[in-house]
């Protein structure tokens, strides 16, 4: 059975995340609940993807991905969160852009956006959402081939 070039480039992106020394864990979205028992994690979901069909008969894509980076900062902790955030910013932008081809399955990625979480005062988890673009292309009449 072949597999969706989407599901390629989500794996890849999981894949690259899990290998970030900083982050404990990288999960693909789970309707019924994901684990944040170990943070800092990144849950990986997606957005309304657009397609455009071009004359060569394939499908020009662009995936909106979503990463919400989760962390715990204790009470005696006296870093800034902002400080805190951007450090786990920092090392997710730099493993994502280190191959933005996501493995060959795809014609760029881009980040487009670091959105905080609201928090309330004192509550123990905080993060932020990375939000990424991928563009690739796949034949129109199988998604699991480019030409």
């Amino acid at each position: 059975m072949s597999t969706h070039r989407r599901e390629l480039i989500l794996e890849n992106i999981r894949t690259t995340l899990a290998g970030v020394t900083e982050l404990k864990n990288a999960q693909r979205y789970k309707h019924s609940g994901n684990s944040l028992a170990a943070v800092p994690c990144a849950i990986i979901s997606i957005g309304r993807e657009s397609k455009q069909p071009t004359p060569n008969p394939q499908a020009t894509c662009t995936l909106p991905v979503f990463i919400d980076i989760w962390t715990r900062q204790d009470d005696s902790d006296d870093t800034p969160t902002d400080t805190v955030l951007n450090a786990l910013s920092l090392v997710v932008e730099k493993a994502l852009t280190a191959d933005i081809y996501r493995g060959g399955y795809a014609e760029d990625t881009n980040i487009l956006g670091f959105i905080p979480f609201e928090t309330i005062e004192g509550q123990p988890q905080c993060g932020f959402t990375l939000e990424i673009e991928v563009q690739y292309q796949h034949k129109l009449t199988d998604p699991s081939l480019v030409t």
